[in-house]
């Protein structure tokens, strides 16, 4: 199996996509739909507990969340911390 192969889930409404767009998806709607506010923590475990992968995208996600300034990304001792933000 390829890296690429073992990076994707099957959704069941289409074919298979990369786990960290799925994160991706998963984190962005929190934030846009207000259950996530700005200065609340994200949690990488939480996270892929909830979307069912490793946390190896979780990072690849949150790190393109911070580009897309959804977030703010600070190293933790065991997490990524982000403080939410309002995109315009």
């Amino acid at each position: 199996m390829t890296q690429a192969a073992r990076k994707t889930k099957s959704t069941e409404d289409g074919p298979k996509r990369p786990a960290k767009e799925l994160v991706y998806d998963y984190v962005r709607g929190k934030i846009l739909n207000g259950e996530w506010r700005g200065g609340d923590f994200i949690e990488e475990k939480i996270v892929s507990d909830a979307v069912g992968v490793s946390r190896t995208p979780v990072r690849e996600a949150l790190h393109r969340l911070q580009s897309d300034h959804y977030i703010s990304l600070t190293p933790g001792v065991a997490r990524w911390c982000g403080k939410l933000r309002h995109r315009n």
